[in-house]
């Protein structure tokens, strides 16, 4: 994305006047380890702890679920971060 987007979750922005509401924007994303990853966690999380792999896998999720947040709302002409 060639510009950056203000990205926040609350109805106003201190130091910013809104002009127009373009509507919800949202990024899903769905990530999964493979055969052996997942047979590798499920070992793990049978002795209890945090499993790596699947903190790893949520974080790659969220990112790159943000970034399709910000790429929806560029194509609906967000410019907050103009």
């Amino acid at each position: 994305m060639s510009q950056s987007v203000l990205t926040v979750t609350t109805p106003t922005v201190p130091g910013y006047r809104i002009k127009k509401v373009l509507g919800v924007v949202h990024g899903l994303t769905v990530r999964t380890r493979g055969m052996w990853g997942k047979w590798l966690a499920s070992v793990k999380s049978m002795f209890g702890g945090k499993v790596g792999a699947y903190v790893s896998e949520l974080k790659k999720a969220k990112d790159e679920a943000l970034n399709l947040l910000k790429e929806e709302a560029a194509r609906l002409g967000a410019n907050a971060g103009s």
